[in-house]
Protein backbone atom coordinates (compact mmCIF):
# COMPACT_ATOMS: atom_id res chain seq x y z
CA UNK A 1 0.00 0.00 0.00
CA UNK A 2 1.52 3.09 -0.76
CA UNK A 3 2.93 5.64 1.94
CA UNK A 4 0.25 8.74 2.53
CA UNK A 5 1.65 10.29 6.00
CA UNK A 6 5.73 10.57 5.93
CA UNK A 7 6.54 11.54 9.74
CA UNK A 8 9.44 13.27 10.36
CA UNK A 9 11.64 14.19 13.26
CA UNK A 10 13.65 17.54 13.51
CA UNK A 11 16.39 17.91 15.94
CA UNK A 12 19.44 15.56 14.58
CA UNK A 13 17.05 14.17 11.99
CA UNK A 14 15.58 16.84 9.25
CA UNK A 15 17.62 19.32 10.96
CA UNK A 16 21.65 19.44 10.94
CA UNK A 17 23.70 20.47 13.45
CA UNK A 18 23.72 24.39 12.40
CA UNK A 19 19.32 23.78 12.80
CA UNK A 20 18.96 24.57 9.24
CA UNK A 21 17.33 21.31 6.54
CA UNK A 22 19.29 20.09 4.06
CA UNK A 23 18.68 20.91 0.44
CA UNK A 24 18.40 17.43 -0.62
CA UNK A 25 15.84 16.83 1.88
CA UNK A 26 14.17 19.79 1.13
CA UNK A 27 14.12 19.20 -3.01
CA UNK A 28 12.55 15.57 -1.76
CA UNK A 29 9.88 16.56 0.53
CA UNK A 30 8.92 18.97 -2.56
CA UNK A 31 8.67 15.79 -4.39
CA UNK A 32 6.84 13.86 -1.55
CA UNK A 33 4.31 16.83 -1.38
CA UNK A 34 3.75 16.90 -5.08
CA UNK A 35 2.59 12.87 -5.05
CA UNK A 36 0.19 13.47 -2.30
CA UNK A 37 2.49 12.45 0.43
CA UNK A 38 0.89 14.41 3.65
CA UNK A 39 4.34 15.12 5.41
CA UNK A 40 4.06 15.44 9.43
CA UNK A 41 6.96 17.29 11.45
CA UNK A 42 6.91 15.06 14.94
CA UNK A 43 9.32 16.99 17.35
CA UNK A 44 10.00 17.67 20.79
CA UNK A 45 9.85 20.59 20.38
CA UNK A 46 6.86 23.29 20.60
CA UNK A 47 4.41 24.24 18.07
CA UNK A 48 5.62 27.77 17.99
CA UNK A 49 9.35 26.50 17.57
CA UNK A 50 8.56 23.82 14.66
CA UNK A 51 7.17 26.83 13.38
CA UNK A 52 10.15 29.33 13.89
CA UNK A 53 12.96 27.19 13.08
CA UNK A 54 11.47 25.68 9.92
CA UNK A 55 10.15 29.23 8.31
CA UNK A 56 11.48 30.11 5.47
CA UNK A 57 12.25 26.63 4.59
CA UNK A 58 9.22 24.54 5.00
CA UNK A 59 5.55 25.24 5.23
CA UNK A 60 4.70 23.36 7.93
CA UNK A 61 0.81 22.00 7.88
CA UNK A 62 0.28 18.73 10.48
CA UNK A 63 2.34 18.22 13.06
CA UNK A 64 3.09 15.94 16.02
CA UNK A 65 4.16 18.77 18.24
CA UNK A 66 5.95 18.37 21.86
CA UNK A 67 6.46 14.47 21.73
CA UNK A 68 2.60 13.76 20.46
CA UNK A 69 0.75 15.33 23.10
CA UNK A 70 0.36 19.04 20.58
CA UNK A 71 -1.01 17.53 17.20
CA UNK A 72 -2.24 19.49 14.50
CA UNK A 73 -4.04 18.40 11.27
CA UNK A 74 -2.84 21.33 9.46
CA UNK A 75 -1.25 25.00 10.17
CA UNK A 76 -5.09 25.99 11.55
CA UNK A 77 -6.51 23.05 12.67
CA UNK A 78 -5.79 21.67 16.32
CA UNK A 79 -7.28 18.01 16.51
CA UNK A 80 -5.69 16.98 20.32
CA UNK A 81 -3.55 17.99 23.54
CA UNK A 82 -2.61 15.98 26.72
CA UNK A 83 -1.76 17.74 29.73
CA UNK A 84 0.70 16.10 32.95
CA UNK A 85 -1.10 16.31 36.15
CA UNK A 86 -1.20 18.63 38.89
CA UNK A 87 0.80 15.77 41.03
CA UNK A 88 2.97 15.33 38.42
CA UNK A 89 3.65 18.46 37.72
CA UNK A 90 4.18 19.27 41.82
CA UNK A 91 6.71 16.75 42.01
CA UNK A 92 8.96 17.42 38.84
CA UNK A 93 8.82 21.45 40.44
CA UNK A 94 10.23 19.92 43.83
CA UNK A 95 12.39 18.09 42.04
CA UNK A 96 14.03 21.08 39.92
CA UNK A 97 13.94 23.17 42.82
CA UNK A 98 15.88 20.54 45.11
CA UNK A 99 18.64 20.38 42.68
CA UNK A 100 18.52 23.81 41.23
CA UNK A 101 17.87 22.22 37.69
CA UNK A 102 16.79 24.32 34.62
CA UNK A 103 12.84 23.42 33.63
CA UNK A 104 11.55 24.17 30.77
CA UNK A 105 7.46 24.09 30.91
CA UNK A 106 5.45 23.72 27.76
CA UNK A 107 2.14 25.49 27.86
CA UNK A 108 -0.87 25.56 25.57
CA UNK A 109 0.56 29.75 24.94
CA UNK A 110 4.40 29.01 24.86
CA UNK A 111 7.39 27.75 26.75
CA UNK A 112 8.57 28.87 29.87
CA UNK A 113 11.87 28.51 32.56
CA UNK A 114 11.52 28.77 36.59
CA UNK A 115 15.53 31.08 36.48
CA UNK A 116 17.93 32.31 34.42
CA UNK A 117 20.58 29.86 33.64
CA UNK A 118 23.30 28.83 31.24
CA UNK A 119 21.18 26.19 30.34
CA UNK A 120 18.39 28.62 29.41
CA UNK A 121 20.49 30.80 27.04
CA UNK A 122 21.27 27.43 24.89
CA UNK A 123 17.54 26.23 24.47
CA UNK A 124 16.94 30.29 23.51
CA UNK A 125 19.16 29.21 21.12
CA UNK A 126 17.64 26.38 20.10
CA UNK A 127 14.39 27.84 19.42
CA UNK A 128 15.41 30.60 17.44
CA UNK A 129 13.72 33.65 18.68
CA UNK A 130 10.85 31.93 20.41
CA UNK A 131 10.14 34.12 23.72
CA UNK A 132 11.17 31.76 26.71
CA UNK A 133 9.65 34.40 29.56
CA UNK A 134 10.30 32.90 33.34
CA UNK A 135 7.55 32.02 35.54
CA UNK A 136 7.38 30.87 39.34
CA UNK A 137 6.60 27.26 40.27
CA UNK A 138 3.15 28.75 41.68
CA UNK A 139 2.38 29.82 37.99
CA UNK A 140 3.29 26.82 36.68
CA UNK A 141 0.97 25.08 38.77
CA UNK A 142 -2.19 27.06 37.18
CA UNK A 143 -1.14 26.25 33.70
CA UNK A 144 -1.83 23.50 31.69
CA UNK A 145 1.26 22.09 31.04
CA UNK A 146 1.99 19.79 27.94
CA UNK A 147 5.37 18.22 29.32
CA UNK A 148 8.48 19.43 31.71
CA UNK A 149 11.99 18.88 30.29
CA UNK A 150 15.20 19.29 32.06
CA UNK A 151 18.23 20.05 30.91
CA UNK A 152 21.64 19.30 32.87
CA UNK A 153 24.93 18.04 31.94
CA UNK A 154 24.56 14.82 29.92
CA UNK A 155 26.66 12.99 32.66
CA UNK A 156 23.82 13.42 35.00
CA UNK A 157 20.35 11.98 32.77
CA UNK A 158 20.68 8.81 33.50
CA UNK A 159 21.12 9.17 37.22
CA UNK A 160 18.53 11.59 37.18
CA UNK A 161 16.30 9.53 35.07
CA UNK A 162 16.54 6.59 37.72
CA UNK A 163 15.94 8.71 40.50
CA UNK A 164 12.73 10.42 38.96
CA UNK A 165 11.11 7.54 36.80
CA UNK A 166 9.76 4.92 39.36
CA UNK A 167 8.31 8.27 41.51
CA UNK A 168 6.57 9.99 38.78
CA UNK A 169 5.89 6.60 36.44
CA UNK A 170 3.24 5.92 39.53
CA UNK A 171 1.99 9.36 39.40
CA UNK A 172 0.64 9.12 35.76
CA UNK A 173 3.91 10.06 33.22
CA UNK A 174 6.29 8.37 31.14
CA UNK A 175 10.00 9.82 30.88
CA UNK A 176 11.69 9.98 27.87
CA UNK A 177 15.00 11.75 26.10
CA UNK A 178 15.38 13.81 23.15
CA UNK A 179 18.98 14.49 23.36
CA UNK A 180 21.96 13.46 25.69
CA UNK A 181 20.84 16.61 28.22
CA UNK A 182 17.33 16.84 27.58
CA UNK A 183 14.93 14.45 30.08
CA UNK A 184 11.57 14.85 29.35
CA UNK A 185 8.02 14.33 31.26
CA UNK A 186 5.29 13.52 29.58
CA UNK A 187 1.52 12.55 30.47
CA UNK A 188 1.22 8.85 30.74
CA UNK A 189 1.22 6.54 27.45
CA UNK A 190 1.92 10.07 25.21
CA UNK A 191 4.70 9.95 22.23
CA UNK A 192 5.46 10.45 18.83
CA UNK A 193 3.29 7.25 17.93
CA UNK A 194 0.44 8.44 19.95
CA UNK A 195 0.21 11.39 18.29
CA UNK A 196 0.25 9.51 14.81
CA UNK A 197 -2.42 7.62 15.79
CA UNK A 198 -4.38 10.52 16.45
CA UNK A 199 -3.17 11.71 12.86
CA UNK A 200 -4.41 8.33 11.54
CA UNK A 201 -7.86 8.47 12.76
CA UNK A 202 -8.07 12.17 11.60
CA UNK A 203 -7.71 11.35 8.15
CA UNK A 204 -8.72 8.00 7.79
CA UNK A 205 -5.46 6.10 7.33
CA UNK A 206 -4.23 2.42 8.23
CA UNK A 207 -0.37 2.59 9.86
CA UNK A 208 1.15 0.46 7.24
CA UNK A 209 0.39 3.84 5.13
CA UNK A 210 2.54 5.62 7.47
CA UNK A 211 6.44 5.94 6.99
CA UNK A 212 8.78 7.73 10.08
CA UNK A 213 12.09 8.48 10.36
CA UNK A 214 14.44 9.71 13.42
CA UNK A 215 17.44 9.24 15.62
CA UNK A 216 16.74 9.25 19.35
CA UNK A 217 15.15 7.70 22.13
CA UNK A 218 11.77 9.95 21.84
CA UNK A 219 11.18 8.40 18.41
CA UNK A 220 11.36 5.09 18.99
CA UNK A 221 7.96 4.50 19.36
CA UNK A 222 6.95 6.16 16.15
CA UNK A 223 9.44 4.10 14.33
CA UNK A 224 8.04 0.63 16.21
CA UNK A 225 4.36 1.96 14.73
CA UNK A 226 5.12 2.99 11.19
CA UNK A 227 4.79 0.39 8.28
CA UNK A 228 7.52 1.81 6.87
CA UNK A 229 10.47 3.30 9.11
CA UNK A 230 14.12 4.89 8.61
CA UNK A 231 16.87 6.01 10.55
CA UNK A 232 19.85 8.62 9.80
CA UNK A 233 23.13 7.20 10.50
CA UNK A 234 23.93 9.59 13.19
CA UNK A 235 20.91 8.03 15.19
CA UNK A 236 21.39 6.49 18.47
CA UNK A 237 22.09 2.10 17.84
CA UNK A 238 19.00 1.37 19.84
CA UNK A 239 16.99 3.32 16.84
CA UNK A 240 18.95 2.05 14.20
CA UNK A 241 18.48 -1.40 15.00
CA UNK A 242 14.71 -0.73 15.19
CA UNK A 243 14.28 1.06 11.54
CA UNK A 244 14.08 -1.17 8.39
CA UNK A 245 16.31 1.27 6.84
CA UNK A 246 19.33 3.46 7.87
CA UNK A 247 20.35 6.26 5.50
CA UNK A 248 22.83 9.10 5.45
CA UNK A 249 22.96 11.36 8.37
CA UNK A 250 21.63 14.40 8.76
CA UNK A 251 24.23 16.87 7.64
CA UNK A 252 24.31 14.41 4.39
CA UNK A 253 20.44 14.54 3.66
CA UNK A 254 19.54 11.31 4.86
CA UNK A 255 15.92 12.14 4.87
CA UNK A 256 15.92 13.04 0.95
CA UNK A 257 17.74 9.22 0.65
CA UNK A 258 14.79 8.14 3.10
CA UNK A 259 12.07 9.98 0.19
CA UNK A 260 13.80 8.66 -2.75
CA UNK A 261 14.85 5.29 -2.21
CA UNK A 262 11.84 4.42 0.33
CA UNK A 263 9.01 6.57 0.43
CA UNK A 264 8.53 7.39 -3.68
CA UNK A 265 9.60 3.92 -4.43
CA UNK A 266 7.23 1.00 -4.87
Amino acid sequence: MPIQLLAIDLDGTLLRWDHTPHPYALEQLALANAAGVRVVIASGRSIQSIRTVLSGFLEVGAAVATNGADVWASSNEHIHQDVLNPIVKRAALDYALKHNLHLSCYSTDGTYALQESEFLDEYRELVKGVPINLRTPDQVMAMPIFKLVYIADAELVPQMRLELEPELTALGADLTESAPRYLEILPKGVNKGSGLEHLCQHFGLKINQVAAIGDYRNDIEMIKLAGLSGAVSNALDDVKQLAQFTVRSNEEGGVGEFIARYVLQP
